[in-house]
């Protein structure tokens, strides 16, 4: 993982020394996004980019930030900041590049944040299907998010994106008029 990705308060992490039962826990990369937070298994993130090059696509929608090359491979790059809402960073602040395994066995594809909160481990019983989870942020509710992780210290509940979900909406978003 790249530079400054550390673990974050709330998280369920061992003390100095201490072991832990990794056994029925969750990671995640947490992320700010459209004023709020989110997070993402780590496992579906094969790569974090801070201030990353992206190549505009000419005519592109504003949803796709437009492609960056990984690893001799180009990537598109989804701008989640477009697409879960207003950013709550100056449109001149770097974002930070999210490289996603898709889950389906196609190449990655990029995701744009405002920022990485950190890596959180939380325990199974926390995480809950987005139908069954009660009161939430306003753009949990919505199709790309797949599950939620109880309130955190702030009393606040984080979204689970599916990165399968976001991309398939971004790239239908990007066919509209």
């Amino acid at each position: 993982m790249s530079e400054g990705v550390g673990e974050a308060a709330g998280n369920e992490g061992s003390e100095a020394g201490e072991e832990v039962d990794r056994r029925g826990r969750i990671e995640f990369v947490r992320v700010l996004l459209a004023g709020g937070s989110c997070a993402l298994e780590l496992g579906r993130v094969e790569r974090l980019v801070a201030d990353p090059e992206i190549t505009r696509v000419p005519r592109s929608s504003p949803v796709i930030a437009g492609i960056t090359a990984v690893g001799g491979d180009i990537a598109p790059v989804v701008d989640g900041r477009t697409l879960l809402g207003p950013s709550s960073r100056a449109p001149d602040d770097a974002p930070t590049l999210l490289l996603l395994d898709r889950g389906d066995g196609t190449r990655a594809a990029g995701l744009l944040v405002d920022e990485v909160a950190g890596i959180e481990t939380y325990h199974v019983d926390r995480v809950t299907p987005v139908a069954g989870s009660g009161d939430r942020q306003p753009w949990v509710d919505r199709e790309w998010c797949r599950a939620v992780v109880a309130p955190d210290a702030d009393g606040r509940p984080i979204g689970v994106l599916d990165p399968r979900t976001v991309l398939e909406t971004a790239a239908e978003r990007s066919h509209s008029p």
